[in-house]
């Protein structure tokens, strides 16, 4: 039997690669053993059909394009790169503020109230909620209701500037696509994409860390993709890359590990030795201010950090889940010792409050203390217990996380349109005051309401979870492609994803900063060499 050829192996490679990724994603729909087999056997036959296709049918399509729009290319090619920035930008700005009104002043829900609580002395000021975010939220509100004489107008400025902001980022996405060959006809579906989403539109004017961070992460993620794969890039690139690269380390306390990660991994890629020196010192200078900034809010501000049970949700909800089943009577493998030892540091009250897709109700009642005191214990515990009931940890797992792969079934999504006045620490007279009621219901409808999901191209481009799909793809597709620059941007955007799934809840908000990225990784993935789905000339 002949061996393949090395590139028949390669796009075998790529196309066994997606099918069980995209097939593990697929399974996590079902919750019990058979149907899960039956699941994954019928996924896999399907995504590997799928991709062999795609793979086959992407250079004619590919020509294709080029033929039917060249003249297109040609018209974008007349437009210099600031003029667009500044076009994409206005018609955004334009096009969103029909959401805007419909949800004015804006969506003050989530952990907003109580950081502008915090910032006006109603509350204790602590780290629980990245600072930076909780002083600009404030100063933005200062200002708003300065002038305007109402808290509604505080909030209103807030939800402006940030929308404005979330706008920026994209329209800085375009240009750098534009200006590393993106074709005209992609720029103008990627555009639409952004335009008409109706997640995007509710969620940039949300008043929760995730909306800023998301735009720092997006004009990040273009300044670096710029500074990795151009060659005739300055070294002033770097200085927007770290800019941004340090408001994401600021705006989540968490992604200081995801830059200390890739620093890391930097001396294993192939980059010049100029251009690996100045990326892994841009990347250190993050790292140092953004740690200077956390010692003098805790040493010299001596600002409370922030409970760390919620980065053992996950522990919590399997452990919880175990002891909620025998307290109940079924038939699970825990000793009442091991019963005993969980409940010193998770409630009674909390366990027999289990929910299988959030773990607020667990979580409310874990005493981080107790279980930090007597750690290796614990541990030795958890691992226990999940030898024994491998299926029980299994599924409380799935529980949390299947959301954020097939986001339709997404339990929580209409916290988006929470009232102001219904939030539990809304002491500001904040109030929901519609000025488009007709286009608030739409808006409500297409995203709380899944409307999206009845038409059949806006079912699987409109989905919140679609940016986890396109990161798992993009990743094997740069391995087969042998492009590295573009795997080591895909490396934070994997392991901010990576973050969402050991996280109390799968919610939408925490997605949007992945969901922005989608006509960029759809960018990464269609021209992954110099010559794929970029202008013929």
């Amino acid at each position: 039997m002949q061996l393949l050829k090395k590139s028949n192996r390669r796009e075998l490679f790529l196309e066994l690669y997606i099918a069980v990724v995209f097939t593990v994603f697929t399974a996590f729909r079902v919750s019990s053993s058979a149907s899960f087999l039956l699941m994954a056997v019928l996924s896999f036959v399907f995504w590997f059909g799928i991709t062999w296709i795609a793979i086959r049918l992407f250079e004619p399509i590919r020509n294709k394009c080029r033929s039917i729009f060249g003249k297109m290319d040609q018209t974008m090619d007349k437009i210099s790169n600031t003029p667009f920035f500044f076009l994409c930008l206005g018609i955004l700005v334009v096009l969103w503020i029909p959401a805007y009104l419909a949800l004015f002043p804006g969506g003050f829900l989530y952990d907003g109230p109580e950081q502008l609580c915090q910032w006006l002395g109603l509350m204790e000021l602590w780290d629980n909620h990245p600072i930076a975010h909780t002083v600009l939220l404030g100063v933005l509100y200062d200002i708003g209701s300065t002038v305007g004489k109402t808290p509604n107008a505080g909030i209103a400025v807030y939800s402006a500037v940030q929308m404005i902001t979330v706008a920026g980022a994209f329209a800085c996405l375009f240009r750098v696509m534009k200006q590393s060959g993106a074709s005209a006809i992609f720029l103008l579906l990627s555009f639409i994409w952004v335009a008409i989403n109706p997640f995007l539109q509710v969620l940039s004017l949300c008043s929760t860390k995730d909306i800023f961070f998301g735009a720092f992460m997006l004009f990040f993620m273009s300044f670096f993709y710029l500074w990795l794969n151009n060659d005739k890039a300055s070294g002033k690139v770097l200085i927007p890359c770290m800019i941004f690269g340090l408001l994401m380390c600021l705006f989540r306390h968490p992604v200081i590990h995801i830059f200390t990660f890739l620093l890391v991994l930097i001396p294993f890629f192939k980059l010049t030795r100029s251009k690996k020196i100045w990326t892994m010192a841009a990347i250190a200078v993050v790292i140092v201010i953004a740690g200077a900034f956390s010692l003098i809010c805790h040493n010299v501000l001596h600002l409370k950090s922030g409970n760390q049970r919620e980065l053992l949700s996950v522990p919590m909800q399997q452990m919880a889940y175990v002891c909620n089943l025998h307290l109940n009577g079924n038939e699970v493998k825990i000793s009442e010792e091991q019963l005993a030892q969980v409940e010193t540091f998770i409630s009674e009250e909390g366990i027999m409050n289990y929910q299988p897709d959030s773990a607020d109700p667990v979580k409310s009642t874990f005493d981080t203390e107790s279980y930090k005191n007597h750690l290796s214990d614990n541990l030795k515990l958890y691992f226990e217990l999940g030898i024994h009931n491998p299926v029980e940890y299994a599924f409380a797992f799935r529980s949390l996380v299947y959301p954020y792969f097939l986001s339709e079934e997404m339990p929580h999504v209409g916290l988006m349109f929470l009232d102001p006045s219904e939030a539990m620490q809304n002491k500001t007279q904040v109030i929901r005051d519609s000025k488009f009621m007709l286009y608030y219901k739409v808006l409500l409808y297409e995203t709380a309401g899944m409307g999206y999901s009845r038409i059949p191209i806006a079912a699987s481009l409109f989905r919140p979870g679609l940016c986890i799909w396109l990161i798992a793809a993009a990743i094997g597709i740069c391995v087969y492609r042998k492009k590295g620059n573009n795997l080591l941007l895909l490396i934070p955007m994997a392991l901010y994803a990576a973050a969402l799934l050991i996280g109390p809840v799968a919610l939408v908000r925490y997605l949007f900063p992945l969901i922005m990225l989608v006509p960029f990784l759809f960018f990464l993935i269609l021209s992954g060499k110099k010559e794929d789905f970029t202008k013929g000339k």
